[in-house]
């Protein structure tokens, strides 16, 4: 079973969990639940790591659906956080591929962006050359399978003054009590994914696909041990996809999934956190194709927060 498989049939559970400890710890007074670090000023260090997979089945084969992944290397970089507000960037060595599964060259920038009642998701992705492993660890390589995708996905907070997305996944504040929130989102994808002969796709090797969805979901964060801190959340939805914006050809109507997780630890004048995001777009179900890429996001950071802003940050006179 895969993990957005596990997340999605077990979050309902943790959602009735979840509410049920908020109905005994919260109270009245919406302050007690978010609060800055005395702090205004940190700086982390982290390393992460994104992929994006495709899905493929035929159903004409009569095969089951096989997974090709991306050999894209763990990143590492710096972070900085002013008050509420933190900017990261990093980058990935070709040395800490594994060779034998091939090479891939992509261009990933995911930015994830959490506001008080804004989140913010936003994909531009570029991959060529994958590889499968099978049950026997044989390994295959596609060197010609390609995949593009733009996305832009925003999601508003309706418990905002009680549950705060910031505090989970890039610590720039702290949430005090365990709290949740509700939110709906909405989301424009363009996918691609074309090979040369690896995949059976439409007459001119490739698949295109725009779709335009709405979404709503849940998103909880459970506070223990006064320091430590776990969160999950999930949307699901529909889009509306169509192969061609002009004459709008074969519309299809495809579900979404977006999930995330993330646990950490705030005291004193450290912290530590790891994250998860993992965005599911089907590209088509069209027979007799069923595409569907899963792009993840991943991070473990160490953040040192400092009482004085140092020199060279500082503003000159």
């Amino acid at each position: 079973m895969s993990l957005n498989k596990l997340f999605i049939k077990c979050f309902p559970v943790f959602i009735f969990f979840s509410t049920t400890i908020a109905g005994f710890s919260q109270t009245p007074d919406n302050n007690t639940f978010i609060a800055p670090f005395e702090q205004i000023f940190a700086i982390g260090a982290f390393c992460d790591f994104q992929f994006t997979n495709l899905i493929y089945k035929d159903k004409t084969s009569g095969s089951d659906a096989i997974t090709y992944t991306p050999n894209t290397p763990v990143g590492i970089g710096l972070s900085l956080f002013f008050k509420n507000f933190a900017i990261c960037g990093g980058i990935g060595f070709d040395f800490m591929k594994k060779k034998e599964h091939g090479n891939t060259t992509a261009i990933d920038f995911q930015y994830h962006y959490y506001g008080k009642k804004l989140v913010v998701d936003f994909f531009f992705l570029r991959y060529k050359g994958f590889y499968t492993i099978d049950d026997n660890q044989n390994i295959c390589l596609y060197p010609d399978i390609r995949i593009v995708q733009y996305g832009l996905n925003g999601q508003y907070v309706f418990n905002h003054e009680k549950f705060s997305y910031r505090a989970a996944f890039n610590q720039s504040e702290k949430q005090l009590k365990s709290a949740g929130s509700f939110h709906l989102s909405g989301g424009f994808y363009y996918n691609r994914v074309g090979s040369d002969g690896s995949l059976t796709l439409r007459s001119n090797n490739n698949v295109d696909n725009y779709q335009l969805g709405i979404s709503g979901g849940y998103a909880y964060t459970w506070v223990f041990l006064k320091d430590f801190h776990a969160s999950a959340g999930l949307s699901s939805g529909i889009n509306i996809g169509t192969e061609n914006l002009k004459t709008f050809e074969n519309i299809e109507i495809l579900p979404i999934y977006l999930s995330r997780a993330a646990a950490g630890y705030d005291a004193g004048n450290w912290s530590f956190g790891i994250s998860f995001v993992l965005n599911r777009v089907i590209a088509t179900r069209r027979n007799p194709l069923n595409i569907t890429l899963e792009t993840g996001y991943a991070q473990m950071t160490f953040i040192r927060r400092l009482d004085t802003i140092p020199k060279f940050f500082r503003k000159s006179k």
